[in-house]
């Protein structure tokens, strides 16, 4: 039966190993839902992810688009294209569990004051030498839920991560998304992006976080959070001012005065000028480097002792997986043969896809 609630956006560039893995899954474990691929990729790969697509129509509804616009326009172009009053967007190097997505938009349809839903995300590096129960992490993660949009923004940027594939309400994703592309530059930081996003997801309601397994991340090289340019960052005043304006305007509209939020914004955004930002690393103090091992230990100890308090990236247990079936399995194996995606059509084992 298909879903006509919600929608699940796959941006991909240059990448159909990726995206040939993502829809190996899914033929798997079919959504009811729709997918949407936007693609900006070269020539070759975009036709190469016109026949991983069409290999998969029989088993998923799948459209695909392709288009020649940066990143954070392209996500508002598939955001335009989406008519469904929810939206989600998946990393063709994610995957997300069907079964966690129809509760979290059954939340969402009994709590209008919030703006999106997920469940818990598990970091897996599967190339790192270490013993395989190792190899898998659950990141931070954890409800913002305070009546005031301020507080939700200080708490976001305060307790840090990452709830860009959330399911959201449409509508809510879409605004962001304009407002970024309309106010950042990603070809000069990304990190104003990546900020602005954050914010607006709390600003504009309320996250939940729910006690289920929702998605397992692939840590790699290819990722663009783990890439560093050389240089200067051109025009970081510039771009400040734009990305100060744009969110100190939503918070006026929520009742902040422009003065707190002026404030606000230039002591937690402020390293946004450094023209360097985000452009090179630099070297740890001897203090972030202690304050890092201390923040290891503590994890650890909150590990054995199971609280709900926000921490960083915690060790898998087993009882993060209770009822994810066969899914699980399937999409940690997965990510574990073909950790650079699949490169050529798998013939070899499609004893899950004859499902």
């Amino acid at each position: 039966m298909s879903d006509e609630t919600i929608t699940c956006i796959v941006p991909t560039h240059n990448r159909p190993h990726f995206l040939r893995r993502l829809l190996k899954f899914y033929k798997a474990f079919p959504p009811s839902h729709p997918f949407l691929i936007v693609d900006t990729s070269h020539a070759a790969a975009a036709a190469e992810n016109v026949t991983v697509i069409n290999d998969a129509k029989e088993s998923l509804k799948l459209d695909y688009r392709h288009v020649d616009m940066n990143y954070i326009d392209k996500c508002v172009y598939g955001l335009q294209e989406t008519s469904t009053p929810y939206a989600i967007f998946c990393a063709d190097d994610d995957l997300i569990f069907p079964d966690a997505i129809r509760p979290c938009v059954e939340f969402l349809n009994q709590s209008p004051q919030y703006s999106a839903a997920l469940g818990k995300t598990v970091q897996i590096s599967p190339t790192r030498p270490i013993r395989p129960a190792r190899q898998l992490q659950v990141l931070r993660g954890y409800s913002i839920e305070q009546p005031q949009p301020l507080d939700r923004c200080r708490q976001m940027i305060t307790q840090l991560f990452s709830s860009y594939y959330a399911v959201y309400r449409t509508e809510i994703l879409r605004d962001n998304f304009r407002l970024t592309s309309a106010n950042t530059d990603t070809r000069l930081n990304a990190y104003g992006s990546e900020m602005m996003l954050s914010q607006l997801s709390v600003l504009r309601g309320k996250i939940k976080v729910l006690p289920m397994m929702y998605s397992i991340r692939e840590r790699h090289d290819d990722n663009l959070g783990s890439t560093v340019r050389d240089g200067v960052q051109q025009e970081p005043e510039a771009l400040y001012q734009r990305f100060k304006s744009c969110l100190a305007a939503q918070l006026v509209q929520t009742g902040v005065a422009q003065s707190e939020a002026d404030r606000y914004l230039d002591q937690r955004f402020g390293f946004l000028r450094d023209s360097h930002y985000g452009t090179r690393r630099r070297r740890r103090s001897v203090l972030e480097l202690l304050r890092q091992t201390y923040h290891g230990i503590v994890d650890r100890i909150a590990d054995q002792v199971w609280t709900d308090q926000p921490r960083f990236v915690r060790r898998l247990m087993k009882r993060d997986i209770v009822g994810c079936g066969p899914a699980w399995d399937f999409a940690v194996q997965l990510i574990r043969e073909y950790p650079k995606g699949i490169t050529v059509p798998d013939s070899a084992s499609n004893q899950h896809e004859s499902r």
